[in-house]
């Protein structure tokens, strides 16, 4: 009697400490599925808790039996190195350069006036006896992107020398004739960048001042040492533009000029001061070679 009394107590404590365990067991795996899972696996766990209740309390001596807890790892996230596309070099100096152009042509006026400076030389190509010695003049113009109107006043000097074989003291030997020329051009660049070739026309006004003083006889009193004249010119040019920079640029220039109509003063003077027979000066055809320093405003 007094074993089966001990052996009760036996199993009584056997059972009390299988159950100890097994919800020491349920609750650190409790515990390790709330830490990854949160409380996904609260209600299983639950659950396998009271089956096990039940089942060590309808057993009498179980075995304790540690089942493993497979945990699901999380899986680990694939990080993909970005991979950095190959710069276009030529396509982005092209874009550069297709703004910068783009700038430019915003930035340019639809017109430019400019100014310009001119020196050079003019001559008759047709006489020997007439020699050119300068040109100076300004011109002040207008470009209409490739168009460009122009007016422009000269001053030439020439010296005319007397070839009639009759010459004595009463007749000039050499004669002082200024040129004062205004014309209006109008002119077309070929090309754009650096080096611009132009053809043109224009149409002159020019006024002759013949002036001699080595008359020492007769003709000097009589009829004076001075005479002028005015003629109506048609000519063509053409030349090269040199565009330096947007504001300054050098140009080249040959002008062909011949005549439409002329009159002169004082017949008398002229004719005695002038070859009285020939062509007039007048007349004839003439060149100017011109350099140009343009200032773009």
């Amino acid at each position: 009697m007094m074993r089966k009394s001990r052996q009760d107590a036996e199993i009584s404590t056997e059972q009390k400490i299988v159950e100890k365990l097994e919800a020491s067991r349920l609750e650190d795996e409790r515990r390790r599925a709330d830490a990854l899972f949160g409380n996904k696996l609260g209600n299983s766990t639950q659950i396998n808790a009271e089956n096990s209740n039940v089942s060590v309390q309808t057993q009498q001596q179980a075995a304790i039996v540690a089942t493993p807890v497979v945990v699901a790892q999380p899986a680990q996230p694939i990080v993909v190195a970005p991979v950095e596309p190959k710069e276009d070099v030529r396509g982005i100096i092209r874009d550069e350069l297709r703004a910068k152009a783009d700038e430019d042509s915003l930035a340019k006026p639809a017109n430019i006036k400019y100014f310009s400076g001119i020196a050079g030389i003019s001559d008759y190509a047709d006489v020997s006896n007439v020699r050119g010695n300068y040109t100076l003049g300004a011109a002040f113009g207008t470009k209409f992107d490739y168009m460009i109107i122009e007016g422009s006043f000269l001053v030439s000097s020439y010296d005319v020398e007397q070839v009639d074989y009759s010459y004595s003291p009463m007749y000039p030997k050499l004669i002082d004739m200024t040129q004062y020329q205004g014309s209006v051009s109008a002119k077309y660049q070929l090309m754009s960048g650096l080096v611009r070739p132009v053809l043109g026309g224009l149409g002159s006004y020019s006024y002759r001042q013949y002036k001699w003083k080595d008359v020492v006889g007769y003709p000097t009193s009589y009829r004076g040492n001075s005479s002028d004249s005015h003629a109506i010119d048609l000519g063509v040019t053409a030349g090269v533009d040199l565009e330096f920079s947007r504001d300054f640029s050098l140009g080249f220039e040959y002008r062909y000029m011949f005549n439409l109509s002329s009159r002169t003063n004082n017949q008398g003077v002229y004719t005695t001061g002038l070859q009285s027979s020939g062509t007039p000066l007048e007349k004839l055809s003439y060149y100017t070679l011109g350099l140009a320093a343009k200032v773009n405003f």
